[in-house]
């Protein structure tokens, strides 16, 4: 019995980005804990444009914005617009599901890098059993389409 418990804990821990076994809140909070597990060990933090967390929408422009990118020095986001910096120390990490219809959430992730003070609102989608993410909201009318746009 014991072995099983830890077998299935395991394979939640190595599970992908967004498996649907926790929920919506679930899969935010294991993309924060990967900068949290980076900063343990000193390393990079994942990569915000990682194709695998977010839905086949945001991949298309993500893909694009790579395309308009290609042959530029500065064309990508210069910070991380998951973290609000370049650099990070997340602490004081709440998640909370805001609300939850099928295969659709919301989730508010608060936490302070540094010393500031950071909150996304993630649009997540349940397809083929993983939560991703659709859109964010970083507030003040800032969205994730606007993050994905090339720096002239």
């Amino acid at each position: 019995m014991r072995v099983g418990l830890l077998v299935v804990g395991l394979s939640l821990l190595t599970a992908p980005f967004g498996y649907a076994a926790g929920g919506a809140a679930d899969a935010v909070r294991a993309l924060y804990g990967e900068y949290q597990a980076a900063e343990k060990t000193r390393g990079m933090g994942p990569d915000q444009l990682k194709k695998s967390y977010y839905t086949p929408r945001v991949r298309r422009e993500i893909v694009r914005l790579h395309a308009a990118c290609r042959g530029k020095d500065v064309c990508l986001p210069d910070a991380d617009f998951l973290i609000d910096g370049q650099d990070f120390k997340i602490d004081n990490l709440n998640v909370v599901t805001r609300a939850e219809t099928g295969d659709s959430a919301t989730v508010e992730a608060t936490f302070t890098n540094f010393d500031s003070k950071v909150k996304r609102v993630f649009k997540m989608k349940l397809i083929e059993g993983r939560w991703l993410i659709d859109d964010i909201d970083f507030g003040g009318g800032r969205r994730l389409k606007d993050e994905l746009k090339p720096i002239p």
